[in-house]
């Protein structure tokens, strides 16, 4: 027993050893995130749908890029932002979750794809590609939410309902 305890405690202090996060660049990533999706979304309550169509410059593809304020409160939101692409047969469609710290200015993925609870990047042998899972994807959030903002047309519909009014570009 007292064997088990000791190699689990040295695998633990070996773990401790390697871990490594680079904060400052983790809260960027939310910071930017967060106002992105403040510049988005404006202060939409819960129950709000937004709708974007995105045209990705010097490329064939269409998307069309939903935000959805699941729940809302005086502190916190989550937001389910969709891309649904239409034009290509391989490509998979995006899914992700955003929580959004108010108090704090930031916004980070929660959910991506149907996985939660992305981990930090932890150092060591045994881990190799997808340690920085969750940086990545909230880098990614980045890059979408900056397509939306440069390349994004808001629509009051959905993608492929008829529009009943102007469209503007974000």
């Amino acid at each position: 027993m007292l064997a088990h305890f000791c190699k689990i405690e040295g695998d633990l202090v070996g773990f401790l050893k390697n871990y490594s996060v680079d904060l400052g660049r983790e809260q960027a990533l939310c910071e930017a995130n967060f106002a992105a999706m403040r510049r988005l979304l404006g202060d939409a309550e819960q129950g709000k749908t937004l709708y974007f169509d995105v045209a990705l410059p010097n490329r064939p593809l269409h998307y069309a890029v939903t935000f959805e304020v699941i729940e809302r409160s005086a502190h916190t939101a989550i937001v389910a932002v969709s891309a649904d692409q239409f034009l290509s047969y391989w490509l998979h469609d995006l899914d992700f979750e955003v929580g959004i710290y108010f108090d704090a200015a930031m916004a980070e993925v929660v959910k991506f794809n149907g996985q939660r609870r992305l981990k930090l990047f932890v150092g060591g042998e045994k881990h190799h590609s997808g340690d920085d899972e969750k940086r990545q994807v909230n880098q990614f959030l980045g890059e979408w939410l900056a397509y939306c903002l440069e390349y994004g047309i808001a629509r009051q519909t959905p993608f492929g309902a008829p529009e009943k009014s102007y469209v503007t570009n974000c």
